[in-house]
């Protein structure tokens, strides 16, 4: 009758699921925002040319594009850095202050393997430079504090 009991609740522990990350891996989830793009992304500056790129290839000759960018956690090395990716090209990263926001959010929704996404505006600005090919900076529209929605991917 003792042994009975120890057994039943043997049984009981392997009947709980065990939520980690990997429960999510694959979700898509889009990040909510204003419609204010309010959020520079930082490093542009060594991506203009992958930019001018993605731009011609859609024609967009107005120099200015909404699209959805893909945020992509890397976390080797030392402080965890949130890589900008548009259309299957790296363009720059968060603001580093940012970066530890997002992480901690990350983590706290166990999010680590979801493919999170955002708005994202592009424009180019040929500013008081006397060359036509403007400089291209890139802007997104996130919530603080984060609010998503799941979407299919």
């Amino acid at each position: 009758m003792v042994f009975a009991g120890i057994f039943r609740g043997l049984t009981r522990l392997g009947r709980r699921p065990a939520f980690d990350e990997s429960v999510n891996e694959g979700l898509g989830v889009l990040l909510h925002g204003r419609d204010a793009f309010t959020l520079e992304v930082a490093g542009c500056g060594r991506h203009q040319v992958e930019i001018r790129e993605m731009m011609a290839l859609r024609g967009d000759a107005a120099r200015r594009r909404k699209c959805v960018a893909l945020l992509d956690l890397d976390r080797t090395g030392g402080a965890p850095r949130v890589a900008v990716v548009i259309d299957g090209t790296h363009i720059g990263y968060f603001p580093r202050y940012l970066s530890t926001q997002y992480c901690e959010w990350l983590d706290t929704w166990k999010l680590g393997r979801a493919r999170v996404h955002c708005q994202a505006l592009v424009h180019g600005d040929t500013g008081k430079c006397a060359v036509d090919e403007p400089e291209y900076r890139v802007k997104l529209d996130i919530e603080i504090p984060f609010k998503m929605t799941s979407i299919p991917d």
